[in-house]
């Protein structure tokens, strides 16, 4: 189990491990300690072999909004470096999940944005309610969602993740099931779980990684991207229009999410 104040909480489940993010009150951002909690988790998964199904949820009407900007504009050593460290770190954690020798679910109730779309795409199984919606923001700001791309690539296609990065116009969830980002609506996700639990109990661990780690090498889940992740968003958030409008954003004067008819 997990502290109150934790940003992540556990919940085993027979041969299920529940993850919720569990920060709603700032849209549960990706900040350093939600990044260390799910690698943490991921640690116990890898060494537990009667976990056969991993489910990812969050607390509140945000899946997920993406980098914590408030955090990554205050670093206070070099912060070229310290943004290396972070995007190896998040590649690091997709990959992980993409790799991972169990089924990985994600279960989307709200928004997902951003850095978001990324621990979303680079799960196995997607579910969703029909009230979910998804979007790449980092335009709006001069940036790009360079570390997410390989991960929803392999998911919508290029096309359809060149539109949401180029344009930020958000997916409805029927939207998002039709371009292959979601693999199943649902109202009930607790059902939906059970019955992947059923067909993951079937399954041989090993054969489960070697599955998953052959598609993660065809879909170019490498050190390569990770480095162009890295090169590109270290230009870019060294830029100072970028700086600028970052800044905006942190002090409300900059509201970054269109809606999905825009």
């Amino acid at each position: 189990m997990s502290a109150p104040d934790t940003p992540l909480r556990l919940r085993p489940e027979g041969r299920c491990l529940h993850l919720e993010l569990s920060a709603p009150g700032r849209g549960n951002p990706l900040n350093r300690a939600l990044i260390e909690a799910l690698h943490t988790a991921l640690d116990q998964v890898e060494a537990d072999p009667t976990v056969s199904v991993l489910t990812l949820s969050a607390e509140g009407p945000v899946f997920c909004d993406g980098m914590d900007f408030s955090e990554a504009v205050a670093t206070a050593g070099d912060p070229e470096q310290e943004l290396r460290a972070a995007v190896r770190r998040f590649h690091g954690l997709l990959e992980r999940l993409a790799r991972l020798p169990v089924i990985v679910a994600a279960l989307v109730e709200g928004r997902v944005n951003a850095g978001g779309m990324g621990l979303v795409a680079a799960c196995d199984v997607v579910y969703a309610r029909p009230q979910a919606d998804f979007g790449l923001s980092e335009i709006l700001f001069g940036l790009l969602p360079a570390t997410v791309t390989p991960f929803l690539v392999r998911r919508t296609g290029l096309q359809t993740t060149y539109r949401m990065a180029l344009t930020a116009q958000r997916l409805d969830a029927g939207q998002a099931r039709a371009c292959g980002l979601v693999d199943e609506l649902c109202d009930d996700l607790a059902d939906a779980i059970r019955r992947l639990r059923l067909r993951a109990d079937r399954l041989d661990r090993a054969a489960i990684a070697r599955t998953k780690a052959f598609y993660a090498d065809y879909a170019g889940f490498d050190p390569a991207s990770c480095q162009r992740a890295e090169n590109t968003l270290a230009a870019l958030l060294g830029d100072r229009h970028t700086a600028a409008r970052l800044g905006h954003f942190i002090q409300g004067s900059l509201a970054p999410w269109p809606t999905r008819s825009n």
